[in-house]
């Protein structure tokens, strides 16, 4: 049996074809599949569990460059794939099948899946009160309420953040860590930071450094602004501090 294989290889074996029902050897998978995609799987799941490559190398007991040439798709041996799938506690099928269960590739969010809370006074710390969705759908909520919701679709390592902010009125003025893309799904928002002020219409988007005092408001007196907002966190896992800032007065006082 070969176990050197190159990257980007679908070798399906006659004898898979000639025999069909059986259950196809490891060989036969890792041809499937091919090591180019095997390999961006070992790094996901590498970076999810936030190791290192040397951690992983010493823990799988192979060399860093091993390691390495196996995420970037380049031939490996068999034995290597599977020291790397027990090190990281998942079995070797879930890498190497041309499938993979859609929970650890895939994440949808649906309709029925928001949850509003009041963006203005979230902790975070998962005990935060849930609005009524009439009320919110309606806009019957109090003037001190901004809803948001938390999108599902997004993986559980905390890098890619999105949530959904339906904004009748400016937000506390905020810092913190990452950097944040905001996208207007409908009506025309206004972003303020302490030297600039840029107004974006619908399906119009910009990002910056959140870490720099910032703050959302509808652009247009009188509109509900509908805004997906996207973290993105560089040290996903770790608390995260919001720096809040009272808003900078406007030319008439306020």
């Amino acid at each position: 049996m070969v176990c050197l294989l190159g990257p980007g290889r679908r070798i399906i074996s006659h004898r898979m074809s000639q025999r069909k029902g059986r259950k196809p050897t490891l060989q036969e998978l890792v041809d499937q599949a091919g090591l180019d995609v095997i390999g961006h799987r070992i790094r996901r799941l590498r970076t999810r569990q936030n190791y290192s490559i040397r951690d992983l190398a010493d823990i799988a007991q192979v060399s860093k460059n091993t390691l390495l040439r196996l995420e970037q798709g380049h031939p490996t041996h068999l034995s290597t794939i599977v020291a790397v799938c027990k090190a990281l506690k998942v079995k070797t099928s879930s890498v190497v099948g041309v499938e993979t269960p859609q929970a650890s590739i895939r994440a949808v969010h649906k309709k029925s899946d928001y949850v509003w809370m009041d963006m203005n006074n979230f902790s975070g710390n998962g005990d935060d009160p849930a609005l009524d969705p009439e009320l919110v759908y309606r806009n019957e909520l109090p003037e001190s309420v901004t809803p948001f919701s938390n999108i599902k679709a997004r993986f559980g390592d905390g890098v890619f953040n999105p949530n959904m902010i339906l904004l009748a009125k400016p937000t506390p003025r905020r810092s913190h860590r990452g950097d944040e893309f905001v996208w207007v799904v409908s009506g025309t928002l206004k972003v303020v930071f302490d030297d600039q002020e840029m107004v974006l219409e619908e399906e119009e988007a910009c990002m910056f450094w959140a870490a720099e005092m910032h703050h959302y408001e509808p652009a247009i007196e009188g509109e509900t602004v509908k805004v997906l907002s996207i973290i993105i966190d560089p040290f996903p896992g770790q608390p995260v501090r919001l720096h809040l800032g009272k808003r900078k007065p406007t030319d008439d006082g306020e």
